[in-house]
């Protein structure tokens, strides 16, 4: 266990001010609104001077409304007059939350008379989001947990429009999506909801401050500062004065957290598969089907791993026993290209044309350029690309001959403890009509998987037993009692039941923006006086090797015929002569540099020193938060390795529920083994597992027993 650690998480901690609210805004509610009372509820809308707008229960939507215009407006009976006040009355559904979703959906006007925004959420959309006619955006919102999201949304223009649907138009000077009635407007966009590589907004961006503000952290940075700037008076003040409760990411103590690295040396699970043979097969004629079988074969021959454990790659036109690996169409126009499943001792791994070379449909340059380099070794992540296939074949080989080859003998002791559960829908008619799948692993590394489907009628064996306990354990409507369910461990006479949330571990942002600005290329200094410094610096230097470096800077930023000078343009110049600041003596320079009173910023910021992890904690290694509540738990499973300058996606806290189970059990022994079946090298490239390992062989046991 770890002693004075914490994380911050995505949730948010504020109070807000009820006088502060009722001096500046109005608060009406609308009646229910279905479908078809659309049209009457935009009239309505047009008759008072809408600021913001939210859903909440019962298809009503919550309204603000500037304090002085709306004493000014015609009073309407359509809507309900609310207090601020009245937040929390069961009578009234609406919550802190949605007032704080009303601030952030009319940042932009509540300084514009007059100004009637009908967009119940705010759409976020930087100009560098669009692409031909799409533009990708953020919906920020705060659930009822108080926790803030940003989805990922897209939004395509259209060439008609239907009088009954929903449109949106580009506001550019607020960077958001607006709500759209006038449908001769153009262009109008409708809004698509994609979770996957199109609408890539990047979570966090560490390598300059332009790309930090356009990724989500980014923009919630920025969406919370404004909060704090333009709704001042809307929140509390603190006792005995001074800041006020401001919205702020809540901070979470961990009992548990491990930064460790994991084994990352390239081409280990290779050794799972030594002297073996791999075909690669195709039993269409489709050109781009078999050019990326032909490459495949290729790309594997030269793969150093391959080499070194003697894996032989062969070329053939259909399976054979032992390792295969399969090329088909995603969706095949032959009826002779069938997708092959694993049986017996043959072992089948599938790989389509999709994705490749950046294009669905026709063969396009793109595809032409992967394909030759795939076949010569040099794909872009070549090397990550035949490592997942050795990963899935591996994962495959185990399903199929029943047994874990591909962990250590100390992880299969710590496996074989438990009994691992995954349950999946198994009838769209009755949510109740599951299939659950088993797996258990010996000490002799056998590895035994069975399913069933069941109903919840009556209890046989433990298949039925933990249908009962994750239906029992699912809060909100028993509907959806299998939406983010993860995993199920049995552990002796109790369960662990994990499920994914919508939280999210959070960095410091506010010093995150600080660190970039300190490095900010586009920041200029007086060239004179940099000079001087350097020439200060020069004197005290101690050692050669830091005087003979401040010697080339000064003779380059000599060169620089300007006034002002960018810190960009200082290291285009020391670029010049094959000088960075990285390491060394340029190091002791820019913390110099950083040090000095009469010097702006510096040329390297401090984010991925080791002494500041504290500020980025939560996007690095695995950790257990101390509970909020008994027999919960939260835990993040992230990186293995510092934080990198480009984070594609957040890592979201997982809930685990205990059933019988103590929690010192749970914390002192439980816990650890989950986080060692996390850490493992053969299901993510270069990452943790977010759910133990188990978790995958039950998935792809259920999608092979789907394919029989």
């Amino acid at each position: 266990m770890t002693d004075n650690k914490y994380v911050r998480t995505s949730v948010l901690q504020y109070w807000l001010d009820w006088s502060g609210l009722e001096d500046r805004f109005s608060l009406v509610m609308s009646p229910v609104v279905n479908k078809q009372d659309y049209e009457l509820f935009y009239a309505q809308l047009q008759t008072i001077p809408v600021l913001s707008m939210t859903k909440i229960k019962s298809n009503r939507y919550l309204i603000l409304l500037d304090a002085e215009l709306a004493k000014k407006a015609a009073p309407s009976e359509y809507f309900i007059q609310c207090a601020f006040q009245d937040c929390n009355d069961a009578g009234y559904d609406f919550y802190p939350n949605h007032i704080l979703q009303l601030l952030i959906n009319c940042l932009e006007d509540c300084d514009t008379d007059g100004a009637n925004n009908y967009t119940a959420a705010h759409y976020c959309v930087r100009p560098n989001w669009s692409k031909k006619a799409q533009c990708y955006g953020l919906q920020i919102s705060v659930d009822w947990q108080n926790n803030l999201c940003l989805t990922g949304v897209t939004f395509s223009k259209v060439s008609q429009v239907d009088e009954n649907g929903q449109y949106y138009y580009w506001n550019a000077d607020e960077e958001r999506m607006l709500r759209c009635w006038d449908l001769d407007r153009d262009p109008l966009y409708k809004k698509h909801n994609y979770y996957d590589h199109r609408n890539s907004i990047n979570a966090i961006r560490l390598d300059h401050l332009r790309g930090y503000e356009n990724s989500k952290v980014g923009v919630a940075n920025e969406m919370l500062s404004r909060l704090k700037t333009v709704f001042s008076e809307c929140f509390r003040e603190r006792e005995g004065g001074g800041s006020r409760y401001w919205p702020r990411y809540n901070s979470r103590d961990l009992l548990y957290y491990n930064r460790g690295k994991r084994d990352r040396t390239r081409g280990a699970l290779w050794s799972a598969i030594e002297n073996k043979t791999i075909n690669i097969y195709c039993s269409s004629d489709s050109e781009r089907v078999c050019e990326l079988a032909d490459a495949t074969y290729h790309g594997l021959i030269q793969n150093a791993g391959v080499q070194a454990h003697n894996i032989t790659i062969e070329r053939s036109s259909q399976s054979r026993p032992g390792l295969n690996i399969q090329i088909l169409e995603y969706e095949p126009e032959n009826e002779d290209d069938v997708y092959e499943v694993s049986h017996d001792d043959t072992v089948i791994f599938h790989l389509t044309p999709n994705g490749f070379g950046d294009q669905h449909g026709d063969k396009s340059p793109d595809w032409n350029e992967e394909i030759q380099q795939i076949a010569a070794g040099e794909s872009k992540n070549q090397d990550a690309k035949t490592r997942k296939i050795s990963q899935e074949i591996v994962i495959r080989r185990d399903i199929v001959l029943g047994t874990l080859t591909s962990i250590s003998d100390a992880l299969v002791e710590k496996v074989q403890k438990y009994t691992y559960f995954l349950i999946t829908p198994a009838s769209k008619d009755d949510y109740k009509v599951v299939n659950v799948a088993k797996m258990t692993v010996d000490q002799n590394r056998h590895l035994m998987l069975s399913r069933r489907e069941c109903n919840g009628d009556e209890i046989n064996d433990d298949l039925d037993e933990v249908y009962q306990i994750v239906y029992d354990n699912a809060r909100g409507k028993k509907k959806y009692w299998l939406k983010y369910l993860l995993l199920v461990i049995k552990a002796d006479n109790g369960w662990l039941v994990i499920r994914d949330t919508n939280q999210q571990t959070m960095p410091d942002i506010e010093w995150i923006r600080q660190e970039l600005n300190i490095s900010n290329p586009n920041m200029r200094v007086d060239r004179e006086q940099f000079l001087r410094i350097l020439e200060d610096q020069l004197q005290n230097a101690e050692g050669a090797a830091k005087r003979n470096r401040l010697l080339q800077i000064i003779a380059q930023v000599e060169k620089i015929p300007k006034v002002l000078v960018s810190k960009g343009e200082v290291n285009q110049s020391l670029k010049e002569v094959s000088i960075n600041w990285q390491g060394g003596a340029m190091a002791q320079i820019n913390n110099d540099l950083r040090l000095n009173e009469t010097f702006e910023g510096a040329f390297l910021n401090g984010i991925f020193k080791k002494e500041n992890e504290d500020h980025i904690r939560g996007y690095y290694g695995i950790g257990l938060l101390v509970p909020k509540k008994p027999n919960t738990y939260n835990y993040f499973s992230a990186a293995t390795e510092n934080i990198r300058k480009v984070t594609a996606r957040g890592n979201h806290l997982k809930k685990v529920d205990l059933v019988d189970i103590p929690a010192a059990y749970f914390e002192k022994e439980i816990f650890l083994d989950v986080a060692d079946m996390m850490s493992v090298t053969f299901v993510r490239n270069n990452q943790n597992t977010v759910v133990p390992f188990p978790a995958k062989y039950l998935r792809e046991y259920l999608a092979l027993e789907d394919r029989l």
